[in-house]
């Protein structure tokens, strides 16, 4: 793994932990209400079960991350620009921004839903959960509303 991406890596693992705490999502409470609440549970088992869910949260979080990054080089490879992504691990989504004649580009949208199929069927294989990669121009990006649909920014596209 690359000093970049590792680096990066640890950038989102991190802000997860930080955004955790704070994210409400419609019907849900936030990882630590959650948490909380097994702990005063039933003593017996409850800590096993919170550091299983907790484990298996940050390993498909990181393949996520590690999938994602893999689909951005193989389209940089094949000459696209990406200039960002943003991953809602919530909701096990990771979107890409790139220019604006790429969203109507048909050899870049072939090219995308051909990468971004085989990573999310490796996902579901693996985790056995569903995972989106999703792209959408970066001109009027409105990242505030990304934001309240969970997503993190990770990178400019550096």
């Amino acid at each position: 793994m690359s000093l970049t991406v590792s680096k990066k890596l640890r950038n989102y693992l991190s802000e997860i932990e930080n955004q955790s705490s704070k994210v409400m999502v419609d019907g849900y409470f936030p990882a630590n209400v959650v948490i909380d609440a097994f702990t005063r549970g039933e003593e017996s088992g409850s800590e096993k079960v919170i550091e299983g869910l907790r484990e298996r949260f940050v390993r498909a979080s990181t393949q996520m991350f590690l999938y994602g990054a893999d689909a951005i080089k193989i389209l940089e490879t094949k000459g696209y620009t990406v200039s960002g992504f943003y991953i809602n691990p919530f909701a096990f989504k990771f979107m890409i921004t790139t220019p604006a004649e790429n969203t109507y580009n048909e050899e870049f949208i072939d090219d995308f839903y051909s990468v971004s199929g085989e990573f999310e069927n490796k996902f579901k294989e693996e985790f056995e959960i569903c995972m989106r990669i999703l792209f959408i121009q970066d001109q009027e990006l409105n990242e505030q509303e990304l934001q309240i649909d969970g997503f993190l920014k990770v990178s400019n596209g550096d």
